[in-house]
């Protein structure tokens, strides 16, 4: 009899006596295992969602760090027009050999320190060294006018000329770049400029004390070691009067008295004024090497100083 028959036998009233014996110790171990079962399914259930939740919350800090992090950087663009005139370098001295040509020096403000500024740049019709050589004559010429110097004065600046970049070349740059360039010592060498702020253009005439040529340093003829240039805006022993004096053709080293006889333009560099005041002038030439290295000639450069030894005021 199943169990809806026997609920409705003891319903209906009929006699219970000859109906099986219900084993109560055995219908509570079958609930106790039923329930144990139940309980077992919910357990089940409870640990396969916190496995899911736990799978889910491990996977949110990665799925965060790669949104988060960022995309893959692209190339800047190579620029490949030439510069524009003004435009200032930050170009390590030490790479300004003879053969560095190709530069990819980063662009700076010129209130920022730099080493080069833009002068002008000249389209080629195909960027090679020997087609900017040609133009070595143009560039020197103006970037004299850009610092606004003259043929009559002598300032320590040069001028540099550069090809594009390697990258800019090959995406069809064709054009050289000349800059100017002040030194830090006598015997322009290009690996020894030193960075400087602002802007050179006339430089010569606005601003001459960035630009000019003064000195600490004890200063002697036919010396092999550079003279190095020290801030014109602060007290110096001695200070370039602008006056260069070339003699050319030399086959050997000049006596003194010959040289003597050549420092005319120095002499007269100084005013009745200037002498009154106790200031004289020294000529200064070149050592023996510079008749080899400039195809026999040999520079004097003009200096003043106070002949009571105190050092002369910052230039204006």
């Amino acid at each position: 009899m199943d169990t809806h028959d026997l609920t409705r036998t003891m319903l209906d009233g009929e006699e219970t006596q000859d109906l099986p014996r219900l084993d109560v110790a055995r219908v509570r171990a079958l609930g106790v295992r039923h329930r144990r079962n139940r309980h077992l399914k919910i357990a089940g259930a409870i640990a396969v969602i916190v496995a899911v939740l736990a799978g889910t919350l491990l996977a949110i800090p990665a799925f965060v760090d790669r949104a988060d992090a960022p995309g893959p950087v692209k190339p800047a663009p190579v620029n490949t027009q030439p510069p524009a005139r003004g435009t200032c370098w930050q170009v390590d001295p030490s790479r300004l050999t003879r053969s560095y040509w190709f530069d990819d020096s980063p662009k700076v403000p010129c209130s920022h320190p730099h080493t080069l500024e833009t002068v002008l740049t000249y389209d080629l019709h195909e960027p090679t060294v020997a087609n900017a050589q040609e133009l070595a004559p143009v560039c020197l010429t103006q970037a004299r006018i850009y610092v606004g110097s003259d043929l009559a004065d002598w300032v320590p600046w040069n001028a540099l000329m550069f090809l594009p970049s390697r990258s800019q070349m090959a995406r069809g740059a064709s054009w050289v770049r000349c800059d100017v360039a002040i030194a830090s010592q006598t015997g322009f060498d290009p690996t020894t400029i030193a960075a400087r702020t602002g802007s050179v253009k006339d430089a010569v005439t606005e601003n001459p004390a960035d630009v000019w040529a003064c000195t600490n340093q004890s200063i002697h003829s036919g010396a092999a070691r550079p003279t190095h240039f020290s801030d014109c805006h602060q007290p110096h022993r001695y200070e370039a009067t602008g006056n260069l004096i070339v003699l050319q053709g030399l086959k050997s080293y000049p006596p003194s008295r010959q040289l003597v006889a050549e420092q005319g333009p120095c002499t007269r560099s100084l005013t009745s004024e200037q002498r009154t005041e106790g200031l004289a002038v020294k000529t200064i030439w070149g050592p023996p090497s510079d008749l080899r290295d400039n195809d026999g000639s040999l520079t004097g450069l003009c200096w003043r100083y106070r002949t009571d030894a105190k050092p002369l005021p910052p230039m204006p």
